[in-house]
């Protein structure tokens, strides 16, 4: 059986059962090493990988924590290793739900760790005191949303560009018409250009699970004028939830030359890595970016703005 899958499955009766036999047959306390854990849960792992074991909140349980395509999540085992036990603790007495808690523990251990990294190597482009003000804006939590990509080959045909196209800052928006925070951003992009002197350069990235995205984006880069590409991507952000206006605008604008231009900018967007959208590449200096995932509201996107200018 993979682990995906019996993690997935909830196993209440086998931890009562482990519970129970933990209980009669555990007789001694010292600690279980990792080496150990890995070699009895070896048929079950796959990709997982044992980074940790400790004592859990049950008696005669250890809390493992598996390393999961780069995630770390908790299991537990009672002490004969016997029983893998995948479902929650729940403490009833206090009313929490004991591994979620963890669970949220790791996701921010795991961010500041990857936070460390990334002020290392964004210190080595921009200095210390840049990525310092960065980090205040964001919290070092949300500098671990930041890295630095190669940006080359950036799509210009048909580019749709907000702002100044001569600006000494070029920002590359990774954009979705029908992804609701790529519209939250748009948004705060348009608040921005009221008093900051920046480029905008717009990439079309239609995510497969919406709809009408991938026709939408043709549209928009299929108008003959940047105005006009930028009023049609305008349009469709503010009907976003009319979806039979959503699927009128994708069918009557699209273009076989649209169709194309949309290919090369997915090739861009995978080539530096696009989790989702939005996303937002500072062009730091000449094939580098500072790529930033997520839509930051107006003011805070002039904030950092200032420290990267």
């Amino acid at each position: 059986m993979k682990l995906k899958k019996l993690l997935a499955t909830t196993i209440a009766v086998s931890t009562i059962t482990g519970l129970s036999y933990a209980q009669e047959t555990c007789l001694s306390e010292s600690p279980v090493s990792i080496s150990k854990i890995e070699k009895e849960l070896k048929p079950l792992l796959g990709n997982a990988k044992p980074v940790s074991v400790s004592t859990s909140p049950i008696e005669n349980i250890y809390e493992v924590i598996l390393e999961v395509n780069g995630r770390k999540i908790p299991v537990y085992i009672d002490c004969s290793l016997n029983y893998l036990i995948t479902g929650e603790i729940i403490d009833v007495k206090h009313k929490k739900n004991i591994t979620r808690e963890r669970v949220i523990q790791l996701k921010k251990e795991e961010a500041k760790e990857k936070a460390k990294k990334v002020s290392v190597e964004l210190k080595k482009f921009l200095g210390a005191e840049k990525v310092e003000q960065l980090k205040n804006i964001v919290g070092e939590i949300g500098l671990a949303n930041f890295s630095l990509v190669d940006v080359k080959n950036i799509p210009s045909k048909k580019a749709i560009v907000y702002g100044n196209k001569n600006s000494n800052l070029t920002i590359i928006v990774i954009t979705d018409p029908e992804c609701p925070f790529c519209k939250r951003l748009h948004n705060s992009i348009k608040e921005v250009l009221k008093d900051k002197n920046v480029k905008f350069q717009l990439i079309m990235y239609p995510l497969p699970f919406h709809k009408y995205a991938q026709g939408l984006s043709e549209a928009v880069v299929c108008q003959n004028s940047n105005e006009k590409s930028k009023k049609l991507l305008d349009e469709i952000f503010e009907n976003q939830a009319n979806k039979e206006k959503l699927k009128e605008i994708s069918e009557k604008y699209k273009c076989q030359e649209g169709k194309d231009i949309i290919e090369t900018h997915k090739e861009f967007a995978e080539n530096v890595k696009v989790g989702g959208t939005p996303t937002m590449i500072f062009i730091i200096k000449e094939g580098k970016g500072l790529k930033i995932s997520g839509a930051y509201p107006s003011e805070k996107l002039k904030q950092i703005i200032d420290v990267i200018k």
